[in-house]
């Protein structure tokens, strides 16, 4: 991290190993200042049918959609076993991303304009 580039920047707050993550009003008051090119948000579930993206904590469900909404450009990064799943608590829905990066979308469900196709082997598509 010597010839690193970029400045790292850590909120305070209550850190949440679960999670890997500070949480809590102080984390939140600071964020708030902070605007951002991207935000890359993960979540627990994506409830399709509703384009409802969830998470399983409301504490960090707050932290994600302050980085959202200070966010020029937001990316749900998602692995296809939380397609058609539900969290605990719904966060922001599936169209106010920019992008949805994702191994596989379920083929009996239609498929946002926004939901990106990729693997580790290939590079991202639109399918």
């Amino acid at each position: 991290m010597q010839d690193a580039q970029a400045e790292i920047i850590v909120a305070g707050g209550h850190y949440n190993p679960k999670y890997g993550m500070n949480v809590g009003q102080i984390t939140s008051d600071l964020l708030r200042q902070f605007n951002f090119d991207y935000a890359f948000i993960g979540c627990v579930g994506v409830d399709i049918q509703h384009g409802a993206i969830t998470t399983a904590d409301i504490e960090t469900a707050s932290i994600k959609r302050i980085a959202i909404r200070n966010a020029n450009r937001k990316l749900l990064l998602v692995d296809s076993t939380k397609m058609n799943t539900k969290g605990f608590f719904g966060f922001e829905m599936i169209n106010t991303f920019d992008a949805v990066f994702t191994d596989a979308f379920p083929e009996a469900m239609e498929r946002p304009e926004n939901v990106i196709i990729c693997s580790a082997e290939s590079s991202p598509e639109r399918q």
